[in-house]
């Protein structure tokens, strides 16, 4: 009976488990961590992944293919295994597996270390992702191998895991499957000693290894668990990752000591390791190595008994170093140290109870709860520590004296759960905790919805208590133990007992931690981190924690004067002063620097800059003490600060006061911070209301001190007095003891400086070292001033009331009985009386000199001429002045007088107390003088400021009076700049004329007429000149008038200054008249164009130019008969501009003189210069006529048409026209007066471009016989020569027939008249052209009838004379002749048909004269030249050329070897003989042999059994063709096959010579397979090459070669024709060969002769070679010489030289050569 039930129940398959752990484990270098997490939990101290990239022995085995007997011998566990024999990954560590490992590891997410706290790795997950990489992952630990296979399909009996037990016996039979292993360990056993490998007769492992055997491409396809496949270098990218954080995950493990990677690139199992980089521990030595390791066995020291009996908390701190080698680098090291493979950490750890936590939980859980917190620092010793950066959120923020440094942006606090979380907290350190994290360890467990006691807020909870508790302690230890001076060893006070296991030297480059120490504070977080900041700042100020750094070591005695006692530089919060550093960076150095030294002197709170990222926080702690005013101000009254500099002082006055000075008065009483110009610091008091003897003066300008020598003063530079300025000034408001300077001094400041009987005086100057007052001596006036003191006390009358009597005064003065003194002229506001007084001449160059001399704070009084200060000006005091130190002195007090009354308000009456006083410094060049208000107005006293250097220079010199008046002065007298005006009047009168006498350089004074001399000197008219133009700008029009009489208007000159007024100046109507007139009038000519103030005065003026009819009759008209040429012709061209209305009745009178001027004056100048003749428009005839009478031309200057249109106006007796000229060449002709002729024609010449002849009167002149030219002679033999020089005879000749000029009359006298140099050299060029008959050069046809006539004139000498003509002058000179000629020749560009005239005219003539006399032709020569019977050459030496006309050899005269050449080609071999060009001749080509079927096979693969392959194109091209098609088309090809020692391959690969290009060799191959058929295999050919490239250019080639008939020919088709060429001579195609030869011989130009002459001749192609030879002859006489030519092969120019007589003879050479 069946059962009622069946199997029912959930399933999973442990592939898809798996595949659900990978998802949420990330692939990545996690991978690794997980291997070395469990290693570190089995208490490894090494750890090293090797990368192995070796296929491994059994690897091409497949056991689906392999039979049975092929499986026995694999040596694998199984054949399916030989698959991930290849490259993989092995992880070593130094541990063995226990059998609770080996139980653990089997378990997929239920660990047997959850219940182990001291274990990392507790949820059993971590090891899966391994298998991101594999899917057979297997292991050797403790004598055993493990495979673990999820897929069941690698492993016997489709096991999802084995575990095999190592003996000898399975180790020698499954030796294959241990062959990674073996490498592996034999490579630790070379780095740790011996170790057993699991290979035959070896013992057991000493560690455990793993492999992770890469899934490739094929396996990921099979693959249930992960379809991603790895190849070797992608998992070596991996591994770098992997070691670029390898440094930092060594900080919170407990065991492992080092990392190591190695790889093996090479395939080779015998191929060696290499290292990829390593970290390891680095310490001083073996016994600080076991000391540290016991330090870093926290977990398992909690498990003691120790902490369960005192339930108190364990701390431990500790410095450790890690040594980086190859990929291994500090994490974010961008600018690396100077060893950057040493990094450098501080790790300090402290451990808790739990009690706390499981009194407010329910029921909790042993197992998922631990018994204790633990946490832990890591922070950044090396190379990050001591690096400064601005703080990120104020990138313009400017550092301090004691900058706070920021951690780098690229370092970034991580995370730990021992292991490096996927979690960055934003802290400038690593942070670790037994947290609770996820299974996958990306993140904390936080807290849900569910219940309080639930599993998941448990959880929560314990990683909130660790958060809040735990982790800011130690974090706070840690900071304690870097400010206690752990890494400062003999200098370290640390909270608890750590150890720095750094070396001592690597410890000397850690930098002392001093302000570094902000670095490392928490300043923000972010996530499950964000609330540490806070409670680390709580925990550091309650357990009241000595981190807040002061600065460096100071030393200051009680008082902070002298060294005394140490201060360290980290205090408590309780003995801190904080201040923000962004308000620590404002302020001043000087009040951080007394704030620093008050502080330690004081002993109370030191100074302390917190960073702004950190003040948010501390601010809200309680506990901390903040710098404000308040808290300042009562820290300084308990000390003395009277020792202080003023600018600290200053500071601190501005800190007190701020903001802006605005804070309470009150919190300076008491303070001695009050700076002083003594130097010294005042007192700060409270002023109830009344004066005090401790007042403190107050002025603005620190100079008024002068004024009070007894008194002190505030500094007016410090910021105290510009702080409490604008409160002081409001004495209602302050109640500080300072009073400020106001008018109740004035009486107090006037005693202080004149004395008594200065009262009442106009001057008092210093002359000769004697203080004169009113020109007086002073001695006088003081010892009347005495007696009158002694005989009365009364006023004098007319002095205001409390004034003394004035002894001295002037009788002119007008004084009132009765009343005030009333001035007889009205001045400003006040009354004055004013007389006139002395002038003076004063240099302001002199008053600078006297003003530097002065020292800047004349001398202090004696104290005894000032113990008693008078508060009323009737006083017993008296000022002495009595010498020059004395007087220099009180002109100082004088200058700070006026200084102080500026700044007093205008209801003060201080102009009243000043006016009857000499109180003015006035400036002289001789003496110190001081001027009253009276003095003042009478001398027209001009302020210094309104004037430059110069003007003031001007001024002094015209005796004027200069001061530096204030502003209420300049009001009172009135003073502004149009004041000058009133001395410029003066000053102009004593200018006085230059000097200069005028001195004409034309003879007699009518040239200067009316001028007068009213000139000044430039250099003193040109002060004069700015000061007017700047005085003009406020002047008045009557003062503008006043100006134009001045002389201030510059000259074209440029040496004087004229006035504008009539007979002064001249001013031309425009600027040509300017450059003409500039010679003769530049002293008076006005320069209207000047710039600078000349030409500003100018313009401000509305000065302008002349009318120029006006200027021509008032100031030309007079004159023009004494300009020169140049003036002269310029006033008649100004004359003609005016029109011809001044020529007519009834004008106005300028006109009228105008034309008077022209008709009367001798306006004509001749000769011009001292010489000069002159004569009237009357005297002289028109240049246009031809001098017939006595009467002359004027000159060529006056030949103008605009002068000459006012000299005939004038009268002027005229030959511009035509008409008129050709009558006079006829009269000329009739009258045949030659030398009138030549007159005539020399006009022409001169006057030729100015004439506008039509053509026709051109033609009509050559016509007339008035040309001169050489007298002909009969052709007899004496005209064998040209004439050597014109001869005296001459003969009119017309130029309507042939002629040349005569210097072309050694290639032209026998045919052309030869017109007389001594006219026609004379004529320009474009004159000559105008007369088609003059032959200028002569014509080819002309040089070669010539020398053929010169040639029959020599050959007609009698014997009789033949003698004479072989003499040595006859034949150098014959010789010279036909140089000329040859030269002639070579200079004319000649064409085809040219070249062949002369040729055929002159091949046979005799003309060349040789060194004997005789005379041979250019054949004869040619043929003595190649006939081997001359031994000349190109470049033959001089000794050569002198051979004797009797020697055996025949030379050729060395005046001629230049125009060789040309004789070569008048006479080549073209010549000799006449010669028909050769034919090329085409054969029927063969019978096609090819089936119609297989032509079109060409270049294709699929059935070719021959490859031509083109080595040298880029990339490598193969052409396919076949066998059969090539044998049975080519003997070549056929002879080939049938000797080919491959034939046997399925293929014959033929490499082809560089020379051969593809296309070509397409066209070759066409042709055998199309039956020989050119045109066809051509097309083919390109259409096969044009399928493999881009570009156009084979259709083009092909349109090209349709269209020769039309002479377009393609460059490219030209080059694959010599290809071709050479390829039907290399496989011996002779109709292809004839074809090629017949298509190259259309293509031949004179470019390419040589080339393709060159290329018939290694070809082997005689038909194009006789072809290329035919035209190197014919252009034999241009090539010779050239270049190319030089080059030819010899044997080729041996070809062209060889037919000179037969042309049988020379085509058989050709074919012999070929």
């Amino acid at each position: 009976m069946e059962p009622l039930w069946k199997e029912f129940a959930q399933k999973e398959d442990l592939t898809v488990r798996l595949r659900n752990i990978l998802q949420d484990y990330a692939f990545g270098p996690q991978i690794f961590r997980e291997l070395l997490q469990n290693a570190d939990d089995a208490g490894a101290s090494r750890f090293a992944l090797y990368a192995d990239n070796v296929y491994h022995e059994g690897y091409e085995v497949r056991a689906v293919e392999a039979s049975p007997e092929a499986m026995k011998g694999h040596r694998l566990l199984d054949a399916r295994l030989a698959s991930w024999q290849g490259p993989g990954i092995m992880a070593f560590n130094n541990a063995l597996f226990s059998e609770d490992d080996f139980e653990g590891i089997c378990r997929v997410g239920a660990s047997i270390k959850q219940s182990d706290h001291t274990k990392i790795g507790r949820y059993g997950l971590g090891f899966n992702a391994t298998y991101h990489l594999t899917d057979v992952v297997s292991f050797v630990s403790n004598n055993r191998l493990c495979i673990f296979d999820p897929h069941r399909a690698h492993l016997p009996s489709n096991l999802p895991g084995l575990q095999l037990v190592l003996t000898d016996e399975s180790r020698k039979q499954f030796s294959a499957q241990l062959a990674p292993f073996n490498d592996v360990l034999a490579a630790e056993a070379q780095k740790t000693g011996p170790v057993e490998a699991p290979g035959p007769g070896s013992p057991g492992t000493s560690g455990t290894l793993f492999r992770l055997p890469l899934r490739t491409e094929k396996l990921a396809a099979n693959s249930s668990i992960s379809q991603l496949s790895h190849h070797f270098h992608d998992v070596l990218s991996l591994l770098q990752d992997f070691l670029a954080s390898a440094g930092e995950v060594l900080l919170f493990l407990q065991s492992v000591e080092e990392v190591e990677v190695h790889i093996r690139e090479d395939t080779s199992s015998s191929s060696k390791w290499s290292s990829l980089g390593s970290v390891r521990i680095h310490t001083a030595g073996p016994a600080a190595t076991t000391k540290l390791r016991k330090e870093r066995q926290m977990l398992k020291n909690l498990v003691d008994d120790k902490i369960e009996q005192d339930r108190k908390a364990l701390r431990t701190g500790f410095a450790i170093a890690f040594s980086l080698h190859g990929a291994a680098r500090p994490s974010g090291d961008r600018h690396h140290s100077a060893d950057p493979s040493i990094t450098a950490w501080l790790v300090a750890a402290r451990a808790e109870p739990a009690e706390a936590f499981h009194k407010h939980r329910s029921n909790p859980h042993p197992s998922n709860v631990p018994a204790f917190r633990l946490g832990a620092v890591a922070i950044p010793l090396l190379p990050w520590f001591g690096r400064s950066e601005v703080e990120p959120e104020e990138p313009d923020a400017q550092q301090s004296d004691l900058p706070i440094d920021r951690p780098l942006s690229s370092f970034k606090g991580q995370a730990y759960c021992f292991l490096p979380l996927s979690l960055t907290t934003g802290l400038p350190v690593h942070i670790s905790a037994n947290f609770a994290v996820t299974a996958n360890r990306r993140d904390l467990w936080r807290r849900s919805d569910d219940q309080e006691s639930s599993e998941s807020n448990l959880r929560a909870s314990w990683n909130e208590a660790l958060l809040e508790k735990t982790c800011p302690k130690v974090y706070a230890d840690a900071l304690e133990l870097l400010a206690g001076g752990l890494l400062r060893p003999g200098q370290c006070k640390l909270p608890y007992k750590a150890d720095s296991f750094i070396p001592e030297g690597l410890q000397l480059q850690v930098p002392d931690i001093g302000r570094g120490l902000w670095s490392l504070w928490p300043s923000t977080a972010k996530g499950h981190f964000s609330e540490i900041p806070r409670h680390v700042s709580q925990e550091l100020v309650a357990r009241d924690a000595a981190v807040f750094y002061t600065g460096d070591d100071l030393v200051f005695s009680a008082d902070g004067t002298s060294a005394s006692e140490v201060v360290p530089p980290f205090r408590n919060s309780k003995s801190s002063l904080l201040c923000s550093s962004r308000s620590f960076d404002t302020l001043k150095p000087e009040l951080r620097s007394s704030i620093s030294r008050l502080c330690l002197a004081g002993r109370k709170r030191s100074p302390v800059q917190v960073p702004r990222s950190i003040c948010g926080i501390l601010s809200e702690v309680k506990g901390t003490t903040w710098l404000e005013p308040l808290s300042l101000a009562n820290m300084l009254r308990g000390f003395n600060t009277k020792s202080m500099p003023l600018q600290e002082a200053d500071a601190l006055v501005e800190y007190i006061l701020s903001p802006e000075g605005k804070g309470s008065l009150s919190l300076l009483h008491g303070l001695a911070l009050c700076p002083l110009l003594s130097g010294s610091l005042g007192t700060f008091l409270y002023r109830a209301g009344a004066e005090s003897l401790d007042e403190f003066l107050w002025a603005e300008d620190a100079d008024f001190k002068d004024l009070f020598p007894d008194r002190d003063f505030v500094d007016p530079a410090s910021s105290t007095f510009r702080l409490l300025k604008p409160r002081v000034a409001n004495s209602s408001n302050s109640n500080l003891n300072i009073q400020i300077l106001g008018p109740k001094a004035l009486p107090e400041v006037l005693a202080n400086i004149f004395p008594p009987f200065w009262r009442c005086k106009s001057e008092v100057a210093l002359a000769d070292g004697k203080v004169l007052i009113d020109g007086q001596p002073q001695e006088e006036l003081q010892k009347t001033y005495a007696q009158m003191k002694e005989q009365s006390a009364k006023p004098m009358k007319g002095y205001p009331k409390g004034a003394k009597s004035c002894p001295g005064s002037r009788p002119s003065q007008k004084v009132a009985t009765g009343r005030k003194n009333k001035p007889s002229k009205k001045f400003g506001k006040q009354t004055l009386d004013f007389d006139s007084g002395q002038e003076d001449v004063y240099s302001d160059d002199d008053w600078t000199e006297s003003e530097e001399a002065q020292p800047g704070k004349p001398d202090t009084p004696d104290k005894s001429d000032t113990k008693t200060r008078p508060t009323q000006p009737g006083a017993s005091f008296c000022v002495k002045v009595s010498n020059a130190t004395e007087m220099n002195v009180t002109v100082h007090r004088c200058e700070l007088l006026w200084k102080f009354v500026e700044g007093l308000p205008d209801k003060s009456n201080a102009m009243q107390q000043l006016q009857d006083l000499p109180c003015i410094p006035v400036l002289s060049s001789a003496q110190v003088r001081l001027m009253s208000c009276q003095g003042a107005h009478r001398q027209h006293l001009l302020s210094l400021e309104d004037y430059t250097a110069e003007e003031v220079k001007l001024l002094s010199c015209l005796g004027c009076f200069l001061a530096r008046p204030t502003k209420k002065l300049r009001t009172f007298l009135g003073i502004e700049r149009a004041s000058a005006l009133n001395a410029l009047p003066k000053a102009v009168e004593r200018m006085g004329p230059s000097g200069n006498s005028v001195t004409p350089n034309m003879p007699g004074m009518r040239m200067f007429l009316g001028m007068k001399d009213l000139r000044l000197d430039i250099e003193r008219a040109r002060p004069l000149q700015r000061l007017v133009v700047s005085i003009l700008r406020s002047a008045k029009k009557r003062d503008v008038e006043k100006t134009m009489s001045l002389p201030v208007f510059e000259t074209r000159g440029g040496k004087f200054a004229v006035p504008v007024s009539p007979g002064a100046s001249i001013v031309a109507p425009n600027e040509e008249w300017d450059e003409l007139l500039h010679e003769e009038f530049k002293d008076f000519l006005l320069n209207l164009d000047a710039d600078g103030d000349g030409g500003h005065l100018i313009r401000e003026l509305g000065i302008q130019r002349s009318n120029l009819s006006e200027f021509l009759a008032r100031f030309c008209a007079p004159r023009a008969g004494l300009f020169n040429q140049k003036l002269s012709v310029h006033f008649l061209e100004s004359v003609a501009a005016l029109g011809s209305t001044i020529w007519r009745k009834n004008v106005q009178k300028d006109y009228v003189a105008i034309a008077t001027s022209c008709e009367e004056a001798p306006v004509v100048v001749f000769n011009d210069g001292r010489d000069a003749r002159r004569c009237r428009c009357s005297e002289l005839v028109d240049p246009e006529d031809v001098q017939v009478t006595i009467a002359m031309h004027p000159p060529r200057e006056y030949c103008s048409p605009v002068v000459l249109s006012v000299l005939r106006r004038a009268g002027l007796k005229s030959l511009t026209d035509e008409e008129v000229f050709l009558s006079a060449a006829r009269h000329v002709e009739a009258s045949g007066e030659a030398a009138k002729g030549e007159e005539l024609l020399k006009q022409l010449a001169d006057r030729f471009q100015s004439l506008k002849w039509s053509s026709r009167s051109f033609a009509a002149l050559s016509r007339v016989r008035i040309f001169p030219a050489i007298a002909p002679v009969a052709p007899v033999r004496s005209d064998a020569y040209p004439p050597r020089c014109a001869s005296v005879e001459r003969v009119a000749v017309s130029l309507d027939a042939p002629c040349t000029l005569f210097q072309h009359a050694s290639v032209a006298w026998t045919q052309l008249a030869l017109l007389h140099p001594d006219t026609f050299d004379k004529w320009p060029k474009p004159l000559l052209q105008r007369f088609s008959a003059i032959k200028d050069p002569p014509s080819l046809d002309v040089i070669v009838a010539n020398l053929i006539e010169a040639a029959r004139r020599w050959g007609e000498i009698r014997d009789g004379e033949l003698a004479e003509v072989a003499s040595k002058e006859h034949r150098q000179h014959r010789q010279e002749i036909v140089v000329c000629h040859l030269a002639a020749l070579n200079a004319v560009r000649r064409t085809n048909a040219l070249q062949s005239m002369v040729q055929h005219s002159l091949c046979r003539v005799k003309f060349l004269v040789l060194n004997d006399g005789s005379l041979t032709s250019p054949c004869e020569a040619f043929a003595a030249l190649h006939g081997g019977n001359s031994d000349d050459e190109d470049e033959e030496p001089d000794h050569v050329a002198s051979t004797s006309a009797t020697s055996s050899t025949w030379s050729l005269p060395r005046c001629l070897r230049r125009y060789r050449r040309l004789l070569l080609g008048i006479a080549g071999p073209a010549l000799q003989g006449v010669q028909q060009m050769p034919i090329i001749h085409v054969e029927t080509p063969p019978q096609n042999p090819v089936p119609d079927f297989i032509q079109n096979s060409l270049n294709c693969p699929d059935l070719a059994d021959v490859v031509f392959i083109l080595g040298h194109e880029t990339p490598v091209e193969q052409i396919y063709a076949h066998r059969l098609v090539l044998a049975a088309s080519c003997d070549h090809f056929r002879a080939t096959f049938s000797n080919y020692a491959e034939a046997a391959e399925a293929k014959c690969k033929l490499e082809l010579p560089s020379w051969v290009s593809a296309r070509p060799m397409l066209w070759m191959l066409a042709y055998l397979y199309q039956g020989y058929d050119v045109a066809r295999a051509q097309q083919i050919a390109f259409k096969l090459n044009k399928q493999d490239s881009s570009s156009t250019a084979s259709r083009r080639a092909s349109l090209s070669w349709k269209r020769r008939g039309r002479q377009e020919i393609d460059s490219e088709i030209g080059e694959d024709l010599c290809c071709l060429l050479r390829l039907s001579e290399y496989y011996q195609l002779d109709h292809l060969k004839q074809w090629a030869e017949s298509e190259l011989g259309k293509l031949l130009t004179p470019e390419n002769l040589i080339p393709l002459s060159t290329h018939a001749y290694f070809c082997n192609a005689g038909q194009l070679l006789r072809v290329s030879i035919y035209h190197l002859r014919r252009e034999y006489g241009e090539l010779v010489g050239v270049n190319d030519w030089e080059e030819l092969e010899p044997a080729i120019k041996e070809l062209v030289l060889a037919g000179v007589n037969s042309e049988s003879n020379s085509a058989s050479q050709i074919s012999e050569t070929c």
